[in-house]
């Protein structure tokens, strides 16, 4: 109970209250962290988690950022999120560790 209640609280963030209309695509997203937005691409992905608690890409997208962000710290319980409900997803899995290192 209390990890999914610590998932929620790190996906939510402000955005997560967003009416459906204004979730973002994956591609708008990546965009905004392609352009170096990273504050933007992490509410974008906030969003995208917010309206589909089971979409992994959003989520390692979070992870990602967090960790381009120097957070490492958030990054890694994501990462750990997502290899509990996957523990195949070779992605989350190599980056969880170099979350870690």
């Amino acid at each position: 109970m209390f990890g999914a209640l610590l998932l929620t609280t790190l996906l939510a963030g402000p955005a997560g209250d967003a009416p459906a209309s204004q979730v973002p695509t994956h591609a708008e997203a990546a965009e905004l962290a392609q352009q170096g937005d990273e504050q933007a691409a992490l509410d974008a992905y906030r969003r995208l988690a917010a309206a589909n608690p089971r979409d992994h890409q959003a989520r390692l997208g979070i992870a990602r950022l967090h960790l381009a962000m120097g957070h490492p710290d958030l990054a890694e319980p994501v990462f750990r999120s997502v290899l509990l409900e996957d523990p195949k997803n070779a992605k989350a899995m190599l980056a969880a560790g170099a979350s870690l290192s």
